[in-house]
């Protein structure tokens, strides 16, 4: 019993940070944890804006050399990174990290992020077992008939970097939750601030 109710404060201790950082109702970081592990949903992010419409053709392929030729998809509480001490590092986090693009211009934020149920990864047979709060990792392309990509393009001039990621990751947060609460299908939900 002990283990668990330290799992349990380590995750409150994640989503107090990860809504302080993201400038979002805790609730809503806890529910994303929960809906992640229970619902077996897996994020990946896009790193480049100019890649989404391969990604959209051709799906998620295993790119990353460095581990082996394949995708890692984040699970649970590590959507938004790991402790360490009273820290959140996020070097490894799908939200605060992977799903920002390294191509934004001076006056916009990009942000894209894949989600996908473990379940319907079942065609494919070089993956490993669904861990919560840990990864999966794939050493194959993820079809694109199975991933939901959500997409934020945030345009506001006169804000700073750390804003602009801010709402960008905040509006990320928002959709993200109400898509796996209520509305997961394959496709793209693009979010542009201002509309």
């Amino acid at each position: 019993m002990g283990l668990l109710i330290l799992e349990e404060e380590e995750l409150e201790r994640i989503a107090a940070i990860s809504a302080q950082l993201a400038n979002e109702n805790q609730h809503v970081i806890s529910d994303i944890i929960r809906l992640s592990n229970e619902e077996e949903f897996l994020t990946h992010g896009i790193k480049h804006n100019s890649n989404v419409t391969d990604v959209m053709i051709h799906g998620i392929q295993p790119l990353t050399p460095e581990g082996g030729y394949a995708s890692y998809w984040n699970t649970g509480a590590r959507i938004f990174g790991k402790l360490y001490g009273d820290r959140l590092l996020t070097g490894d986090s799908t939200l605060f990290r992977w799903a920002h693009s390294n191509d934004p211009d001076a006056h916009h934020r990009y942000m894209t992020l894949a989600l996908a149920r473990y379940r319907d990864l079942s065609s494919l047979k070089n993956k490993t077992p669904f861990e919560q709060n840990g990864y999966v990792k794939i050493a194959q392309a993820v079809p694109p008939e199975i991933v939901r990509l959500i997409r934020i393009d945030v345009e506001m001039p006169g804000l700073d970097r750390c804003n602009y990621s801010t709402l960008a990751e905040r509006l990320m947060l928002r959709e993200l939750h109400s898509t796996m609460k209520y509305s997961f299908s394959p496709g793209i939900t693009s979010i542009k601030q201002p509309a």
